[in-house]
C-alpha cells in the first residue's frame, strides 16, 4: 500500500463512528475466541471475549459467548450474569434466555430455569433444544409427565434428536411406560448401536414385560459397550437368579458388592442369592464381603450355607477332620492350617451368631471341644498368653455352643472332668476376695459345656469390673449370667390372664419351660407396613376400612418373642398382645423386647382355649405354629376366629403332613428307642439319628436347622403334642369356620415356581392348585403351611 493510500484509509477509518468500529472488533473477537475454542484453546478463547466485551459492552454476541465459555470452565453464576447482559441488550434473544436457563437448571434453580426455557421457546418456538432443556427442568420439579411432553415435543421438530430420545429412557422407567422405552431405546439404537444406556434401558423394559432371554441379550451388550455398568450387572444378576441361575448371578454380585461396601441394598440381594448355594472357595476381598453379610442382622440368615461350605473347605479344618475320625488329639501338635483356622475372623464371626448347620462341622467342633476339655483339665494344654487354641476361639466356640442349647453329645469321661472344674469354678465364687484372675480361662472352658448362670455363685462375677475381662469373653457373661438374670426377674413379675388346667396344654408348658424355642439373638428388619396397605394386598380390589389407631393385635403363642417383635416393629401404629403357655419363654421374649427397644407389646400368660373370655376383638390375629400342639386345632382356631374383628385379618402356621414324612420318621426312631425328653435324651436321640445309615428317610431332618440346637431338636422330633395337616383338611376347616382363604406366605421361589405352573391369577387363592402343586413339590411347606385367611 502507497503511502497516500495509507493515508487515504486512515482518514475514511476516522470519519466511521465509534459504536461501529467498536462493534467490528467486538465481532472480530468473538470469531477469533470461537475459533481458539474450536481448536480446544479455552483461555485464549476466554480472553477474545472478554476483550470482546470491553469494545463493545452493547452487543449482545459478546456477552453470549463470554457465558458460554465461562459455563464451560464451572463459573456458572459468573455465565449467569452474562447471560442477563446480553438479555439486557437484546431482550428478544432466544438462544441467551435458553443458556440462562441452563445456567440455572445447572445451579439446582428448576423454577427458574422453567420460566427460562418457556420465554426461549415463546421467541423461537422451533427450539428443540429448549424443549429438551424444559423437560430436564420438569423432571428436576418431579413434573414426569410434563417432562415427557416436553421431549415429544422436541422429537416432533427433530424425529432423530439423539439427546431428546436418551433424556426420556429415564423418565419413561420413572412412569412405568415400558412399552415405550423399549421403543425408544430402539430408536436410539438405529443411531447409535453401541449405546449402552439405551441396550441397558432396552433390557429392563424387556425383563418388566417379562421377555427375560430378551433382556438377558440386552444386558449383555450394554456390558460389552461398558464393562463397568454396575447397574446392569446388578440387573442380570437378578435375572439369572429368577431363572435359576443363582450360580451364575453370585459372582456379579460379590463384584458389585467387593466395590461398594455401603450398599446395604446390593448386601441384601447378595445374601439372598447366596441362600442355599455353596461357595467352596473365596478371595480375601470376596471373605471381607461375606464377614460384612455375617455381622449385618438383615442378611445373617442367609449366608450360613457360605459359611459351612467355606469352613469345610478350609485346609485347617480338613486336618481336624481326619483327626476326629481317627480319634485323634488334633492339639497334639497344631498345624499351621490348623492355626490358621483357629483365627479366621468369618469363623469367630459367624460361631457366636448362627446356628451351624452340618453333621460334618459338628463333628469336628465336638471333637475339638472334648480336646480342649481334656487338655485344660488334666493341666497338658497350655494356659500362657498364646495357647495353641486361642481364647477368641474358645469364647466363639462356646457361645456356639450356648446358642445351641448344648446339643453336643457329652460322655461320661466329659463329665467328670467338668464336674471338677464346675467345683473348682464354685469354690472360688465363694472366696470373699473374688478377683477376675485365673478364672476366664476356666470359665470359658466350662461354658463350653453349660450356661455359666447354673454355677453357684456366678451372679458374684457380674460385680467385677467390665474391663478386667478379655473382650471376646464379655458376651459370655452377658447372654449366660446377666441376661438370665433378667429374664428370671420378668418372669416372676408376669402377668396370667386365664388359668391353665387343660391336660395337654400343661404338658406342651413344661415341655416349653424345660426348653424355650425357638432361642434367637437376632432378626431381620421388617419392612414398616400399615393394615390397610396389608389387607389391600390381600384383598385387591375391595374395599379396606381406615382402622383407629392404635391397631390391635393378638400374637397366640408368642413363643421366645421372634414373632410379636417382628409385627410390632413392622406395625409401630399397633398395641400387640402376646401370650403364651411358658413364663420362660414369654420373659425371653420381654427381655429380646427389651434389646430391640419395642414398647408396643404386652405379654402375658394364658392358654389360648381359655382366650374366649377376654371381652375384645382385634383388628389381627396370628397363631403360627401353635394350633398343632393341641389337644383338638379346631376348638383353639374357633376361639381365635370368635377373637376377630369382622373385617380383621388372622395368619395361621400348621404343620404339612406331606412336607414332615421325613421328620415322622425321625419320630418313630425316639419313638422306638423311648428317649426321655430331657438334654441328656435329646442329645442321646441326635447321636442315634446322626448315626443311621445313609438313604434312612429318617435322615432328612438332618437338613432341618431346628435339627442343630437342644430346643429345636426337641420341638421338631420329641414333642408331647402334635397334628398335621393337608391342603384339603385345612380347606375343609376354613369352610367350617367360615373364613376365606387369601393366599400362603412363602418365598418368591416358591412363588414363582408356583405361577409358572398356575399362571391364572386367581390360582393363588385356591387350595386345589396348591395341593396339586404341593404333591409335585412334596418339601415345598417344610417350615408349616403359613396362611393368610379373613371371616367370609
Amino acid at each position: 500500500m502507497s503511502l497516500s493510500s495509507r493515508n487515504l484509509f486512515k482518514r475514511r477509518a476516522a470519519d466511521e463512528p465509534n459504536a461501529r468500529r467498536n462493534r467490528r472488533r467486538a465481532e472480530d473477537l468473538v470469531a477469533r475466541g470461537i475459533q481458539a475454542e474450536t481448536s480446544g484453546q479455552a483461555e485464549k478463547a476466554l480472553q477474545c471475549f472478554r476483550q470482546a466485551v470491553a469494545a463493545d459492552g452493547t452487543f449482545a454476541g459478546a456477552h453470549m459467548n463470554l457465558g458460554i465459555a465461562l459455563q464451560a470452565a464451572g463459573e456458572f453464576d459468573a455465565a449467569a450474569g452474562s447471560y442477563e447482559l446480553a438479555i439486557a441488550n437484546d431482550p428478544e434473544y432466544a438462544a441467551a434466555h435458553y443458556n440462562l436457563a441452563r445456567a440455572d437448571l445447572l445451579r439446582s434453580r428448576y423454577s427458574q430455569a422453567e420460566a427460562g426455557f418457556r420465554t426461549a421457546l415463546r421467541l423461537l418456538p422451533d427450539f428443540p433444544e429448549a424443549w429438551v432443556g424444559l423437560a430436564g427442568a420438569l423432571e428436576a420439579l418431579e413434573r414426569n409427565l410434563e417432562a415427557l411432553a416436553a421431549l415429544d415435543a422436541a422429537l416432533r421438530l427433530r424425529r432423530d434428536y439423539l439427546g431428546a430420545l436418551l433424556n426420556s429412557l429415564p423418565l419413561l422407567r420413572k412412569t412405568g411406560q415400558t412399552e415405550v422405552a423399549a421403543a425408544n431405546s430402539r430408536r436410539i439404537l438405529a443411531l447409535e448401536p453401541e449405546n449402552d444406556l439405551a441396550h441397558a434401558t432396552l433390557g429392563i423394559s424387556l425383563h418388566a414385560l417379562g421377555r427375560l432371554a430378551d433382556a438377558e441379550s440386552s444386558y449383555r451388550h450394554a456390558l460389552t459397550f461398558n464393562p463397568d455398568y454396575r447397574e446392569v450387572k446388578n440387573w442380570l444378576a437378578l435375572l439369572l437368579r429368577a431363572t435359576g441361575r443363582a450360580y451364575e448371578a453370585i459372582p456379579l454380585l460379590l463384584e458389585l458388592a467387593v466395590d461398594d461396601p455401603g450398599n446395604m441394598e446390593l448386601s441384601r440381594t447378595l445374601a439372598e442369592t447366596l441362600h442355599g448355594f455353596a461357595l467352596n472357595q473365596a478371595t480375601a476381598s470376596v471373605r471381607d464381603v461375606l464377614l460384612r453379610l455375617c455381622v449385618n442382622d438383615d442378611t445373617l440368615v442367609f449366608v450360613t450355607p457360605t459359611i459351612v461350605s467355606l469352613t469345610r473347605n478350609h485346609e485347617g479344618f480338613q486336618v481336624l477332620q481326619s483327626a476326629a475320625r481317627r480319634g485323634d488329639d488334633p492339639l497334639a501338635s497344631v498345624a499351621a492350617p490348623v492355626a490358621a483356622f483357629f483365627r479366621e475372623p468369618l469363623l469367630l464371626a459367624a460361631l457366636p451368631r448362627m446356628l451351624i448347620i452340618d453333621v460334618g462341622v459338628e463333628e469336628v467342633l465336638m471333637q475339638l471341644r472334648r480336646c480342649i476339655l481334656s487338655r485344660f483339665a488334666s493341666g497338658s494344654g497350655p494356659q500362657g498368653s498364646d495357647p495353641d487354641v486361642p481364647t477368641e476361639f474358645v469364647c466363639a466356640l462356646a457361645r456356639q455352643c450356648f446358642f445351641s442349647a448344648y446339643a453336643y453329645y457329652v460322655d461320661d469321661v466329659e463329665r467328670q472332668q467338668l464336674r471338677r472344674l464346675r467345683g473348682t469354678l464354685e469354690d472360688a465364687l465363694r472366696k470373699s476376695d473374688l478377683t477376675s484372675r485365673g478364672l476366664e480361662r476356666t470359665l470359658a472352658i466350662v461354658s463350653l459345656y453349660g450356661s455359666l448362670h447354673t454355677l453357684k455363685g456366678s451372679q458374684r462375677l457380674l460385680s467385677l469390673p467390665i474391663s478386667e475381662w478379655s473382650e471376646c469373653f464379655r458376651p459370655i457373661l452377658q447372654e449366660q449370667i446377666a441376661n438370665r438374670a433378667r429374664e428370671h426377674e420378668i418372669a416372676e413379675q408376669l402377668a396370667s390372664i386365664t388359668t391353665i388346667d387343660d391336660e395337654v396344654s400343661k404338658a406342651v408348658r413344661a415341655l416349653y419351660e424345660d426348653n424355650p424355642y425357638p432361642r434367637w439373638t437376632t432378626m431381620q428388619t421388617p419392612a414398616v407396613d400399615t393394615i390397610e396397605r396389608l389387607a389391600g394386598r390381600l384383598r385387591p380390589g375391595e374395599d379396606i376400612r381406615v382402622r383407629q389407631r392404635p391397631v390391635s393385635i393378638l400374637i397366640a403363642g408368642c413363643g421366645t418373642g421372634l414373632q410379636p417383635i417382628s409385627v410390632a416393629r413392622a406395625h409401630p401404629d399397633s398395641e400387640v398382645l402376646a401370650v403364651d403357655l411358658s413364663r420362660t419363654s414369654l420373659a425371653y421374649a420381654a427381655r429380646m423386647a427389651e434389646t430391640f427397644v419395642v414398647t408396643n407389646i404386652a405379654y402375658r400368660q394364658a392358654d389360648i382355649l381359655k382366650l374366649g373370655d377376654l371381652g375384645r376383638r382385634f383388628d389381627m390375629v396370628q397363631s403360627t405354629g401353635v394350633l398343632h400342639h393341641l389337644d383338638d386345632p379346631m376348638v383353639g382356631w374357633r376361639i381365635l376366629v370368635d377373637l376377630l374383628e369382622r373385617d380383621g385379618l388372622m395368619k395361621i402356621a400348621l404343620y404339612s403332613q406331606t412336607a414332615r414324612r421325613g421328620i415322622n420318621a425321625a419320630r418313630e426312631v425316639v419313638r422306638s428307642l423311648g428317649l426321655p425328653g430331657t438334654p441328656d435324651g435329646i442329645r442321646q436321640c441326635r447321636r442315634a439319628v446322626m448315626g443311621l445309615p445313609e438313604g434312612h428317610p429318617a435322615r432328612d431332618v438332618l437338613t432341618c436347622g431346628d435339627f442343630f440346637s437342644l430346643d429345636g431338636c426337641r420341638d421338631l422330633i420329641m414333642h408331647v403334642q402334635e397334628h398335621q395337616f393337608t391342603l384339603p383338611r385345612i380347606e375343609e376347616c376354613l369352610d367350617h369356620l367360615g373364613l376365606r382363604f387369601l393366599g400362603f406366605e412363602c418365598s418368591n421361589d416358591t412363588r414363582d415356581r408356583f405361577k409358572s405352573s398356575f399362571p391364572q391369577d386367581s390360582a393363588n387363592t385356591d387350595l386345589k392348585a396348591w395341593h396339586r402343586f404341593e404333591a409335585a413339590n412334596p418339601s415345598t411347606f417344610l417350615g408349616t403351611y403359613s396362611f393368610w385367611c379373613c371371616r367370609r
